[in-house]
């Protein structure tokens, strides 16, 4: 008889059954609820990160450095482990229903080097609000991800900077 967290299961053509510790509810009919949230994260801890067009920021003996940084730039620790915490630990929602064209130019674009391997993401997002949807050269699906996560990664080199002293300060 059927009892709390107790499902009777057999082998398909078996005829033996089985009494199983598992409630129904535990076993989603949507595909995303399968999904590896994790997936595109870098494999192992980042080394360097690049934003195509913007900066390149590298690990160097537990502190980060900008890459042809300009005399009066000092590159802000808290917001560089930040941004690299942030790219450690994405997650998605889901697959995305529509990929982005074909040729959209991606919103946000970083080449990670990683302990592990090298990876390559792009962020797309129709309109100013919204889900991103991410690509990665490791897949040839594309996922979404929210507007938080996509926001918190969408910043300048000015972004990374220590604010400069004004004549107030």
């Amino acid at each position: 008889s059927p009892g709390f967290r107790k499902v009777h299961a057999r082998v398909s053509g078996a005829t033996d059954v089985y009494a199983v510790t598992f409630a129904n509810y535990e076993a989603s009919t949507k595909a995303d609820e399968w999904l590896d949230k994790t997936l595109l994260q870098p494999a192992g801890s980042i080394r360097a990160i690049t934003r195509t067009g913007a900066y390149t920021i590298t690990l160097d003996d537990g502190a980060w450095l900008l890459a042809d940084a300009k005399d009066g730039e000092t590159l802000n620790q808290d917001t560089a482990r930040d941004l690299a915490s942030k790219l450690a630990n994405l997650r998605v929602l889901g697959r995305a229903e529509t990929p982005p064209a074909a040729d959209a130019a991606p919103l946000i674009e970083f080449q990670i080097e990683a302990e592990r391997g090298a990876t390559t993401l792009r962020l797309y997002r129709t309109g100013d609000e919204g889900d991103f949807v991410v690509g990665s050269d490791r897949y040839k699906a594309f996922f979404r991800a929210s507007e938080y996560v996509g926001e918190g990664l969408n910043f300048d080199r000015t972004g990374l900077l220590v604010p400069a002293a004004t004549e107030a300060d």
